[in-house]
């Protein structure tokens, strides 16, 4: 089985060797095409660091994921392709764990893992729900993929792999989910994982998936629930970080909810969230 390898980037240079060493470790060298690198104008080392790997470096033609994934899918010459991102240390067995639930099952469009945050207070917070579909550690049909359109645009790049997911299900294949094969997604505490989560506004697409809820209900979990199971998972994980983040987190929640109710259309919201919740 030959695969090209996709990866979209900006300014990532101090995350980007791990993830690409980790990616080599991962992937048999004697299986890869070619390494695709979707760029949207880094101006830090992050095209250097690629080469240095043997990444081609293609400039992203519009701005976000949707678009630098569409770009890379338009250079794949192999019947499957990889997308990782730049931020992902991939399981030693991933690429080997993950083939055969693909390769061998013609219905199958997308397979991957899941991920679980390197900050052991994240970890505990969050666990293996970890935002359980992406695009950042897959494996996909090529053919399947481009004849659904490529990767959805309708969330400006992001939500871009709740959309997806949406289209190949709608389309009657299916999207596997190895909870088995576990990666880390680097993050330096839940300060570092709002900063990347407001700027890429998936923080609000995750709540659309999770359901709204009522402003009471919202309210009355962050005042009374949050700093309880806080808390909890600080005694339970051992990780007394919790006690803040969690609450911390629950109030970033809010405020994305609440920022979404203008940033995220109300139909597109609902169509969303109706659609997964039906899964």
């Amino acid at each position: 089985m030959k695969v090209d390898a996709c990866i979209w980037t900006k300014n990532s240079s101090k995350f980007l060797p791990i993830t690409l060493r980790a990616f080599e470790m991962a992937v048999p060298r004697d299986t890869l095409g070619q390494r695709i690198m979707v760029d949207d104008q880094s101006v830090d080392e992050t095209i250097k660091i690629g080469a240095t790997h043997g990444w081609h470096t293609y400039k992203n033609p519009g701005i976000g994921i949707a678009s630098a994934a569409n770009e890379a899918l338009n250079h794949v010459t192999t019947p499957f392709f990889i997308s990782i991102e730049h931020d992902i240390i991939l399981a030693k067995d991933w690429f080997t764990r993950l083939v055969p639930r693909i390769e061998d099952h013609d219905n199958v469009a997308v397979c991957q893992g899941v991920r679980v945050p390197t900050d052991k207070t994240l970890r505990a917070i969050f666990g293996l729900d970890w935002k359980t579909w992406s695009i950042d550690n897959n494996i996909y049909r090529t053919s399947v993929i481009r004849k659904l359109g490529g990767f959805p645009r309708k969330c400006d790049g992001t939500c871009t792999d709740s959309w997806l997911k949406k289209t190949v299900e709608d389309a009657g294949f299916e999207w596997v989910i190895d909870s088995s094969v576990v990666s880390e997604h680097i993050y330096n505490g839940m300060r570092h994982y709002w900063r990347k989560e407001e700027k890429t506004k998936s923080c609000s697409c995750q709540f659309w998936q999770q359901g709204r809820l009522d402003g009471f209900t919202l309210l009355f979990r962050l005042a009374v629930t949050s700093p309880i199971y806080g808390l909890q998972i600080a005694l339970r994980h051992n990780q007394p970080k919790a006690i803040f983040a969690y609450p911390y987190h629950r109030i970033k929640l809010m405020d994305a909810w609440l920022t979404s109710t203008m940033w995220f259309p109300t139909k597109m919201g609902n169509d969303l969230h109706r659609a997964l919740s039906n899964r």
